[in-house]
């Protein structure tokens, strides 16, 4: 269901598979999936999120636990790729001052972070 492409032990792509929901279930196992695969320790993470169907409360409490775990040291998480619907959500939210929301490819920002 998660994917990640390791660009080198510095930076990676966290992508879906298909059109996913993060809700409940899946939100938890997102989590772990994140921790299994040290998605924090990498120095700079785009979070692909053309796959990103929808995101509930767990969904939203995921990313910014990611984000908490990545900003101890300092390493970027960006998120590109969202939905209108998704994006207004965050932005209600405010959690687009919070998250590094983007709209370009991830591929290029992965290289505009080298």
């Amino acid at each position: 269901m998660f994917r990640i492409n390791k660009v080198d032990e510095g930076r990676a792509i966290v992508s879906f598979d298909e059109e996913t929901r993060i809700t409940g279930k899946v939100s938890e196992s997102f989590r772990q999936w994140c921790d299994e695969n040290c998605v924090e320790s990498f120095s700079v993470v785009v979070i692909d999120g053309r796959n990103l169907d929808f995101i509930d409360s767990m969904g939203i409490a995921s990313l910014i636990r990611l984000y908490k775990l990545m900003s101890r040291t300092r390493a970027k998480l960006m998120i590109t790729g969202l939905s209108q619907d998704i994006s207004e959500i965050l932005s209600t939210l405010r959690l687009d001052s919070l998250l590094d929301i983007r709209e370009e490819d991830p591929s290029k920002l992965i290289e505009e972070n080298a």
